[in-house]
């Protein structure tokens, strides 16, 4: 079979990583989409210029494209494509197949819905607060996909000082939870069933990035991770984020239903999500594949040249 895959959000760091997954695989014809002309992942694919997500000529914009090409498979990079093409796929029974578009899609791009998913799961998540002064908190964007996100950490009046008032009118306030930090891929079935799970630890973070991360093997976290997947409807590839505390207790606080910027690491782990998600999505059986543990990346910044 051969899949034509429109990456939206082309020109970021999860779409390229994305793209060149794609690009090794002669069944699979990539086309990317974005609103910057300047796009280096035309090194691998054709790349269309698309208006920004919110302006009024996206959907056309998209639907133009899945006729032209004869899109098959759509893979959204970030929140605000998510957002906008889950919208756009719910309104169209003939698009095409959108990796994680389910019935908690868009829920999973605001914080208060997403905190009570974790809690129909029944996984721990930082309690949502109100108060300014009650400290520690985290304060993080509520709704994902609409503008740039942000995460503050707030533990006292100098650190709150610090913030915006328009970061406070869009964010939630959430309670402060102290611990390692993972990122999870992971791949489900159209039954919501995992097919793999890959925790990275975040060891490092710029711009909110990971810039140094680790895959380690964490049974419980990859069990409370697939009781999150199956419960929540997910299918395709997502990545969910969780706090460990030093007392072993498993904090969850985001899902995002598109792959991590990391999944490049989960990748040359041995784990092709990408495709993965494709073969499965058009009714192949998918067997479990183990990722290299332990595995490490460090991120460089490296220049494309088009």
């Amino acid at each position: 079979m051969k899949y034509n895959v429109l990456v939206a959000g082309s020109g970021n760091v999860t779409g390229l990583n994305v793209i060149r997954s794609l690009a090794k695989h002669e069944d699979v014809h990539i086309v990317g989409c974005d609103f910057d002309e300047e796009n280096p992942s035309r090194l691998f694919c054709k790349n269309f210029k698309v208006p920004k997500c919110a302006e009024p000529g996206y959907p056309d914009a998209i639907l133009s494209i899945i006729n032209s090409e004869h899109i098959t498979h759509i893979i959204a990079s970030n929140d605000h494509d998510v957002r906008a093409l889950s919208l756009l796929a719910a309104s169209d029974g003939r698009f095409p197949n959108l990796n994680c578009f389910c019935s908690n899609t868009v829920k999973c791009l605001d914080k208060r819905a997403t905190e009570r998913l974790f809690i129909g799961a029944g996984v721990l998540t930082p309690t949502i607060l109100t108060d300014r002064n009650d400290y520690p908190y985290v304060l993080r964007i509520e709704n994902m996909g609409k503008r740039k996100k942000f995460v503050h950490i707030v533990k006292g009046p100098d650190d709150r000082e610090q913030i915006a008032e328009e970061d406070y009118s869009a964010g939630l306030m959430s309670r402060y939870v102290e611990g390692v930090e993972y990122t999870v891929d992971v791949i489900c079935d159209q039954n919501s069933n995992l097919i793999s799970a890959v925790p990275r630890e975040r060891i490092s973070v710029v711009g909110g990035m990971v810039h140094h991360a680790r895959i380690v093997k964490d049974d419980m976290l990859i069990s409370q991770c697939g009781q999150v997947c199956h419960s929540v409807g997910l299918v395709g590839m997502s990545c969910i984020q969780c706090i460990k505390t030093k007392e072993g207790k498993y904090y969850f606080i985001e899902i995002n239903p598109r792959p991590g910027s990391g999944i490049d690491l989960s990748i040359n782990a041995g784990v092709d999500m990408p495709y993965l998600w494709l073969r499965n999505s058009t009714g192949e059986t998918v067997d479990y594949v183990e990722p290299q543990w332990g595995l490490q990346m460090k991120r460089y910044y490296c220049g494309y040249y088009y």
